[in-house]
């Protein structure tokens, strides 16, 4: 039976972590695909892909020490030990197709607010996985601008990730970032690439918006307005104070083990707090132009906990400082990588 992720605010993803699922499917070869138009949907192709990846597939890759993987008989036994063939080239073939189209769109609908499923988030993790493992098997075999090829794919499909522009896929997109920088590195420790190798790799880092890294800013000012409309929404529908509060206590912090109660609020209450909450998530885009973002994230958050903002904003809005660290470190660990990629031609 096939599971998803369910998109909530950037409080509750950072404290609960991300779901790890992958849907079940019939192991079969990879159909052949056709010359991809301009107007193509990667979308599309990876969710041919994904339906051919196993849940039990994909947990043994997440499981997978790569840096015990020295040796092509290791890379090898590790491949077969998650169920791949070795090489699985249907898969990572088309995957890495798929992740050169431009255009992708997973075409998630923010109406349903925090509880719009997104399956496609843990299986991105997983195909970037994979396509790590056959990028260590291609340098180890000394196939090293091919390597370089697989991890290009990875970052152009960490790009494609962002692309929800929310807060969640935004995250899950410095991810798999950071799996190419990772496996790209130890690459590239091993000496040169050919001039084209390396170029394909500098273009899908520059391809990374350094003014929206991972589209975190635009995530935020997406979320700033999908999450409060679906809260007023919900004021006007049957049982939405309901799915309301069932929101407010899944997301309440525990203590020693238990949910702590929030009390329910009323629909005059709400309302009342949505201007306050929109308010706060506008300060918060704000943050990204700031002379200081991270203190000035700190000290809406500080105004948040204390009740200033009402009580949807001290309860759900976004640690958008460690948002902004995270973009950070992202931006660092790319231009260090860009710096190497330059390098090794």
């Amino acid at each position: 039976m096939q599971s998803s992720t369910r998109s909530l605010c950037l409080a509750i993803l950072i404290t609960a972590g991300f779901a790890s699922i992958c849907p079940t499917a019939l192991a079969q070869p990879a159909p052949a695909t056709a010359p991809a138009s301009s107007k193509a949907n990667a979308a599309l192709r990876y969710w041919v892909i994904f339906a051919q990846i196993t849940k039990d597939q994909g947990d043994k890759l997440r499981d997978i020490d790569f840096d015990k993987l020295t040796t092509p008989a290791e890379v090898k036994a590790a491949y077969e030990g998650a169920g791949f063939k070795y090489p699985d080239l249907g898969i990572v073939d088309t995957l890495v197709e798929a992740t050169r189209l431009p255009h992708c769109d997973f075409e998630v609908d923010m109406t349903l607010g925090p509880y719009v499923l997104m399956p496609h988030l843990a299986q991105i993790r997983t195909c970037s996985r994979l396509l790590r493992i056959d990028a260590r098997r291609l340098a180890l075999d000394g196939h090293r601008d091919e390597a370089a090829q697989r991890i290009a794919a990875i970052l152009r499909m960490a790009n494609h990730t962002a692309g929800d522009k929310v807060l969640i896929s935004s995250l899950v997109g410095v991810a798999v970032a950071e799996v190419g920088f990772t496996e790209g590195t130890k690459l590239l420790e091993g000496g040169k690439l050919s001039p084209a190798a390396a170029r394909e790799l500098e273009q899908a880092l520059l391809a990374m918006d350094v003014h929206d890294p991972m589209m975190l800013p635009s995530a935020v000012a997406s979320e700033g307005k999908f999450f409060p409309d679906w809260v007023e929404r919900e004021c006007t529908q049957p049982g939405g104070t309901d799915r309301i509060q069932s929101l407010r206590l899944e997301s309440a912090p525990s203590e020693n083990g238990v949910k702590l109660d929030r009390p329910p609020l009323t629909v005059d209450q709400i309302r009342a707090d949505l201007p306050k909450l929109r308010q706060a998530y506008a300060s918060l885009a704000g943050v990204w132009t700031a002379a200081d973002p991270v203190a000035a994230a700190v000290e809406i958050e500080k105004k948040c906990v204390a009740g200033e903002s009402g009580t949807l904003a001290k309860e759900w809005l976004p640690s958008m400082s460690r948002a902004y660290k995270s973009a950070q470190r992202f931006l660092n660990e790319r231009n260090e990588f860009l710096k190497k990629v330059q390098a090794a031609s």
